[in-house]
């Protein structure tokens, strides 16, 4: 196999993968802050929503600047 047709050393599979985990771990973060704050003041579930959803919200906004501006042929 001639040198210019290596394939990439990293892949966009494993990039994929890694922001799908980034979004699953930005996710739980924000919830076990919420739950930790829930629990610190003596409150339901309120901050464990909260916080879990500004983690969702943080995931996609990472995969959004990520993959939302390349351009698929």
């Amino acid at each position: 196999m001639p040198e210019n047709s290596k394939p990439p050393f990293t892949s966009h599979y494993g990039n994929a993968m890694g922001l799908a985990v980034e979004l699953v771990a930005t996710t739980a973060v924000g919830a076990f802050l919420g739950w930790l704050i829930d629990g610190w003041l003596n409150t339901r579930v309120i901050f464990l929503f909260v916080f879990a959803l500004l983690g969702g919200a943080a995931g996609v906004l990472r995969l959004y600047r990520t993959y939302g501006t390349d351009k698929v042929d």
